[in-house]
């Protein structure tokens, strides 16, 4: 998901982490061919904010503090705008504050264009 605003003064960025897609609504899938209601993007949310809070970088490489922090984490109760992009109801938000100067470059330069989930799942295909 590409960013959705950067704040070059203070050195934040917001970004879509992940945004309901049901199939019932008319939406497609994403990128990994699935779908996510607005009630599994909350609870995702939500078990993020209670057991993790933990930002890291490529999937890979947890940071610490003196790095990034994650400022928000939280889900738009309704249709909103954030920078020039529309964003639907029932979507995550993060809002990082990036302390590091190669990390806030990789950003301004284009590198590091957003947020994600970075999980596994089991799933059963259905006929």
């Amino acid at each position: 998901m590409l960013l959705k605003s950067v704040d070059t003064e203070e050195r934040t960025i917001t970004a879509v982490v992940l945004e309901p897609n049901d199939p019932a609504a008319g939406a497609t899938e994403d990128l990994h061919n699935d779908y996510y209601t607005a009630e599994e993007v909350a609870k995702a949310c939500e078990s993020f904010n209670q057991h993790c809070w933990q930002p890291n970088v490529e999937h890979a490489v947890q940071v610490d503090k003196e790095t990034a922090e994650i400022l928000h984490s939280f889900i738009v109760p309704v249709p909103a705008r954030i920078g020039e992009q529309n964003v639907k109801a029932g979507t995550w938000i993060q809002v990082w504050k990036l302390h590091d100067d190669a990390l806030w470059s990789a950003v301004k330069e284009g590198g590091l264009t957003g947020f994600s989930i970075a999980c596994s799942a089991s799933y059963e295909d259905l006929e």
